[in-house]
């Protein structure tokens, strides 16, 4: 499973899915319903993006565990 991140000024933006892909069209998604809620362009979040575009270098992806302790995006070492 993975975790798709994508930060700006106001606002922390996450999604999961179970592949990178799948993560990201939740993600987008996720975008869309935000541009709605709060009635923003269509285009407000290419501002904090590389190049207009969400893609690996705008999003943070990782590669998460169920069942699994994480302390700052990162699997607890020995956890059981």
């Amino acid at each position: 499973m993975f975790k798709a991140c994508f930060g700006t000024r106001n606002f922390n933006f996450s999604a999961y899915g179970a592949t990178k892909e799948d993560a990201l069209k939740a993600l987008k998604k996720g975008l869309t319903q935000h541009t709605k809620d709060y009635n923003l362009p269509s285009d407000w979040w290419k501002e904090w993006t590389c190049e207009g575009l969400l893609d690996e270098d705008s999003v943070i992806y990782h590669e998460i565990e169920i069942n699994k302790a994480y302390r700052d995006n990162e699997l607890l070492k020995n956890f059981k």
